[in-house]
C-alpha cells in the first residue's frame, strides 16, 4: 500500500493561513458580492456555458469520490483514497450545515449559496491530491480554482461563498488527511478486499446511474470511467482467467 507523504510543518502551515485568508476575503467581498453577480450575468450572455459547466461538474462530490475510489480499488492508493473520500464527506457536509445555518438565496434565486459545496469538496480534494502528487499540486488547486469561478459565472454562488468553501475545503482536507493517517484497517489486506468490493459495487452502481448527473458532465464522464474500469479489471484479473485462478 502506497502511503501519503508525511507532510512538513512549513506546508500545513501554509495551508492553514490559505484557509484563514480566504476566510477573510470573504468577509471583504461581501460588499461586491452582487456587482459581480450583475457582471457575470452579462458575461454569461456570451460566453461558452458548457464549458464552464464542466468545470463546475468536477466539485461534484460523486465525481470527486469516484476518483478517490477508482485510486483504492485499482492502484493500491488506499491511504489516498481514504484521505479524499473523508474529505471530501466532511467538507460537504460542513458545507451543507453552514447553508443551513445562513440560509443565503443564490444569484440565481435558489437555495442556498454560502459557502460553496462544490468548491469545498474541490478543494479539499486537491489538499489530498496535492498531498501525494506534490509534482501536479498546483494543476489540482487550479482544477479547484475553476470549480469556484464556474460557479460564479453560472449565477450558483456569489464570491464570498467560493471563498468560503475554499477555506472548508482546506481545512477538511487537512482534516481528512490526519484521519486516514490514524486508520488502521487500511493495512489489513482481508479488511481491504471487502471494503473494496463494496467500493466497487458503489462504483459501477453510480456508473449505471451516470445519466442522472447535471449538465454535459454525464457524456463525458461516463465513457472514461467504463474505460478505466475495464482497462484495469482486464489487468488484474485477466491473468488469473487465463491461467485458471492462478495470478
Amino acid at each position: 500500500m502506497t502511503e501519503l507523504p508525511r507532510r512538513t510543518a512549513a506546508r500545513s502551515k501554509g495551508l492553514w493561513l490559505a484557509a484563514a485568508l480566504c476566510c477573510a476575503l470573504a468577509t471583504v467581498a461581501l460588499p461586491v458580492d452582487h456587482s459581480v453577480a450583475d457582471f457575470a450575468r452579462t458575461l454569461r450572455m456570451g460566453a461558452p456555458v458548457i464549458i464552464v459547466e464542466l468545470a463546475g461538474g468536477l466539485g461534484q462530490g460523486v465525481v470527486l469520490g469516484l476518483v478517490f475510489i477508482l485510486l483504492m480499488a485499482f492502484y493500491g492508493e488506499e491511504r489516498t483514497g481514504a484521505a479524499g473520500l473523508l474529505s471530501a464527506l466532511a467538507a460537504g457536509l460542513t458545507a451543507d450545515a453552514l447553508r443551513g445555518l445562513f440560509q443565503r438565496v443564490r444569484p440565481d434565486g435558489g437555495p442556498f449559496s454560502f459557502p460553496s459545496a462544490h468548491t469545498a469538496c474541490a478543494f479539499a480534494a486537491a489538499v489530498v491530491l496535492a498531498r501525494r502528487f506534490p509534482r501536479f499540486r498546483y494543476a489540482f488547486y487550479l482544477g479547484a480554482a475553476a470549480v469556484a469561478a464556474s460557479h460564479v459565472l453560472l449565477l450558483k454562488h456569489y464570491p464570498s461563498d467560493v471563498l468560503a468553501g475554499a477555506a472548508v475545503g482546506v481545512v477538511a482536507g487537512l482534516a481528512g488527511i490526519a484521519a486516514a493517517e490514524r486508520l488502521s484497517f487500511l493495512d489489513n489486506a482481508r479488511v481491504m478486499a471487502v471494503v473494496k468490493a463494496a467500493l466497487m459495487a458503489s462504483l459501477v452502481i453510480s456508473v449505471v446511474l451516470v445519466k442522472h448527473w447535471p449538465g454535459p458532465l454525464a457524456s463525458v464522464m461516463t465513457p472514461v470511467l467504463l474505460l478505466v474500469i475495464a482497462r484495469r479489471a482486464a489487468a488484474l484479473w485477466g491473468p488469473r482467467l487465463i491461467n485458471g485462478g492462478q495470478p
